[in-house]
């Protein structure tokens, strides 16, 4: 057992394994239809080509934000691991639509447990693509990731990830925003930093809404 890594508090484990949060086949990073996805822009993971619309939690921890659009939803470990669970691509144009949020944030979630459940068809009608980006977004303060040799996963039973976080230090998040980029998709700039023994870096993820409209985005509570 090592002192959390990611934040003060009690002794946790700092190694961590990731479940299939969605039934379907698996999808390299790489092979994401997405540019900002499959180059890790936003960091390290991996896809799944739903068969099922429900998407359950890969890891045990808390929801730490729901999406206004509901199609995505970010979860955070009792480590400090964040992940982002997101439903297909370009979804956040159907502003809500085919979606069913389950879960708020602060839930304290288990693996398996219900967090969103979505209309299959329309989203498959409906988006650019279904393939969904599962990314863990500080997956720069890890020491090392395994990604399973998986093809086909069952959503809160198959193991796609296991990873040990970097070293012990404070995490915290912090935000700003930015104005609209010019191609009218970046609204806010998210640039959590990691203070540990040699220093600190920063980490910028980008939040896209819909053209035109303007979303609030909701600090998350540094622990």
């Amino acid at each position: 057992m090592f002192k959390k890594l990611f934040g003060k508090g009690k002794e946790i484990d700092k190694n961590i394994k990731i479940y299939a949060p969605l039934t379907g086949e698996y999808v390299k990073i790489e092979d994401i239809p997405d540019p900002v996805f499959a180059q890790k822009m936003m960091g390290e993971g991996f896809g799944i080509n739903p068969t099922e619309g429900e998407v359950v939690s890969p890891i045990e921890g808390k929801v730490d934000n729901v999406f206004p659009t509901k199609h995505a939803v970010g979860l955070k470990a009792e480590n400090g691991l964040e992940l982002l669970v997101h439903i297909g691509l370009d979804t956040v144009q159907l502003d809500g639509k085919g979606f069913e949020v389950l879960v708020e944030s602060g839930d304290d979630i288990k693996i398996g447990d219900p967090l969103i459940r979505f209309d299959l068809e329309y989203i498959n009608n409906n988006a650019k693509s279904i393939i969904s980006p599962i990314i863990i977004t500080n997956s720069d303060q890890t020491e090392s990731i395994h990604i399973e040799d998986v093809q086909a996963v069952v959503k809160g039973e198959t193991q796609v990830v296991s990873l040990t976080a970097l070293r012990e230090g404070e995490f915290w998040d912090s935000w700003t925003k930015c104005t609209r980029s010019s191609d009218d998709t970046l609204l806010s700039v998210h640039t959590p930093s990691w203070k540990g023994t040699e220093g600190s870096r920063a980490r910028l993820s980008l939040v896209l809404f819909p053209k035109g409209k303007s979303v609030p985005v909701t600090p998350p509570v540094p622990t």
